[in-house]
């Protein structure tokens, strides 16, 4: 799913493990131009090089799985400004991001991953707690809540 305005664009997907997709993912990161992708069930680990994925046109945060499952990444163009936000520890993989793109536009990006196997909801509670009043504030990822469309 990509999401785009006239001033920034951020690219959101599921990417059920990006080694394999590479280059659908540079396609689409050289098509639509966007400031932020965010991509979760990335399924690498570190001995995956972020290079691989973007080039050098992008700046990549991860939180990867030991196991090689699940994991999210944010990665940011090298044109904005970005500040780390904590994230609580649990079940699944988080990632948020303070962005300034451009001179005016300031967004907090989360993404975030639960296991569907996993039905604690504490640390997404947390997450929601901590990030969802603030504004100009975007949650993407996979909540793998079965009975929500």
């Amino acid at each position: 799913m990509a999401q785009t305005t006239s001033k920034s664009r951020i690219l959101a997907f599921n990417a059920n493990s990006v080694s394999g997709k590479l280059n659908a993912i540079k396609c689409l990161a050289e098509t639509y131009e966007p400031d932020i992708i965010a991509i979760c069930e990335t399924k690498i680990g570190p001995n995956f090089d972020d290079n691989e994925l973007l080039g050098n046109n992008y700046t990549v945060w991860r939180k990867d799985r030991a196991q090689g499952a699940g994991g999210v990444l944010i990665a940011v163009n090298n044109d904005s400004d970005v500040k780390v936000l904590s994230c609580s520890e649990g079940p699944g993989e988080c990632i948020a991001l303070t962005i300034q793109i451009h001179t005016r536009i300031v967004i907090n990006v989360v993404n975030f991953y639960r296991p569907p196997s996993e039905y604690m909801l504490d640390n997404f509670v947390e997450m929601l707690d901590k990030f969802g009043e603030k504004a100009n504030t975007i949650f993407v990822g996979d909540y793998n809540f079965p009975d929500l469309d």
